[in-house]
C-alpha cells in the first residue's frame, strides 16, 4: 500500500493514453464526417448540375418544336401563295379560253382595254374609243 509514486505514475501513463486514443478516435469521427459532408455536397453539386442539364435540354427541344413550327408554317405560306398564283392563272385561262370562244365577250374585253386608256378622252361620237366598240360590234 505505500507504492503511491507507482500509482501516479501509471495512472499518468493510463490518462495519457487514454487521451491519446480519445484523440485517435476523434480525430477519425472527424475524418468521417468530413468525407460524408463532402460527398454529400458533391452528391447535391451532381444534383444540381442534372437539373441545369435537364432543363436546358427541354428548352433546346421547345426551340427546336418552334422552329419547326416556324418552318411548317413558311411552307404553308408558300404553297398558298402558289395556289393563289395557280388560281389567279387559272382564272386568266379560264377568260383566255372564254373570250376565244365567245366573240360577243371578246369585243367587250376590247373596248375596255381601248377605253381605260382614253377614258374621257374623246368629246364626238368619232373617237377612237368609240371607234373601236363600234367596229367590234360591227356598226
Amino acid at each position: 500500500m505505500g507504492n503511491y509514486k507507482s500509482a501516479i505514475s501509471h495512472y499518468q501513463q493510463y490518462k495519457a493514453y487514454s487521451d491519446s486514443l480519445f484523440n485517435v478516435s476523434k480525430s477519425e469521427q472527424i475524418s468521417e464526417q468530413q468525407i460524408q459532408y463532402e460527398t454529400e455536397k458533391k452528391d447535391q453539386s451532381l444534383l444540381l448540375q442534372e437539373q441545369a442539364i435537364a432543363l436546358h435540354e427541354k428548352d433546346i427541344l421547345l426551340l427546336k418544336r418552334q422552329g419547326l413550327l416556324q418552318t411548317s408554317r413558311l411552307k404553308q405560306a408558300g404553297l398558298e401563295k402558289t395556289q393563289s398564283l395557280l388560281d389567279a392563272q387559272r382564272k386568266d385561262q379560264d377568260i383566255e379560253l372564254k373570250e376565244k370562244t365567245s366573240p360577243s365577250l371578246r369585243r367587250t374585253r376590247s373596248c375596255k382595254r381601248v377605253s381605260w386608256k382614253r377614258k374621257y378622252s374623246c368629246a364626238t361620237s368619232h373617237s377612237p374609243a368609240r371607234v373601236c366598240c363600234w367596229s367590234l360590234s360591227g356598226s
